[in-house]
């Protein structure tokens, strides 16, 4: 309701760096304001994502949600406490934060969290599907797949999931 409303509308002013108090929007605006800040936020972060095209990429597109904390700083909330806390390597924090920079031209901090789930989800794991990189190196391992790829000189460049028919 109004309530949330209003916190979409603070996070809303806090992106957009203004400091003077804004009378709140009525109706559907807020939603749509919010919803479009969302959705421009979520295209800049998977830009970004797509820019690295690592491990570290791979791991923080596992998000569920992002927001802007005040105008520097970036929360992207992970889907699981293991993406969070290597996303948090100091190492890694520093290349997205730099490819932020880059992509942006704006210095902004990013801070990572882990979704709340339940403690049955977290009791067991589930697998996660394999990566973009983990998919093309298990491909390289085939050796109708090598044996292509040493009589074309070729090499693979991307990997698109199977998709199968229903029986």
């Amino acid at each position: 309701g109004r309530s949330r409303r209003a916190a979409c509308r603070r996070r809303i002013i806090q992106a957009h760096g203004k400091r003077r108090a804004e009378p709140p929007l009525r109706g559907g605006g807020a939603r749509r304001l919010c919803g479009a800040l969302a959705t421009q936020l979520e295209a800049v972060w998977r830009n970004v994502l797509d820019e690295l095209g690592d491990v570290t990429a791979d791991v923080a597109g596992n998000f569920a949600a992002l927001e802007m904390a005040g105008t520097d700083q970036l929360v992207v909330t992970l889907k699981s406490s293991y993406d969070r806390d290597l996303c948090r390597r100091p190492e890694r924090k520093r290349r997205l934060e730099q490819a932020v920079l880059d992509s942006t031209g704006k210095r902004i901090r990013l801070d990572f969290r882990a979704a709340e789930s339940s403690t049955a989800s977290e009791a067991a794991p589930a697998v996660a599907p394999p990566t973009r990189r983990q998919r093309m190196k298990q491909l390289e391992q085939d050796p109708l797949i090598r044996s292509a790829i040493n009589l074309f000189d070729a090499e693979i460049v991307d990997v698109k999931p199977h998709k199968q028919k229903p029986r």
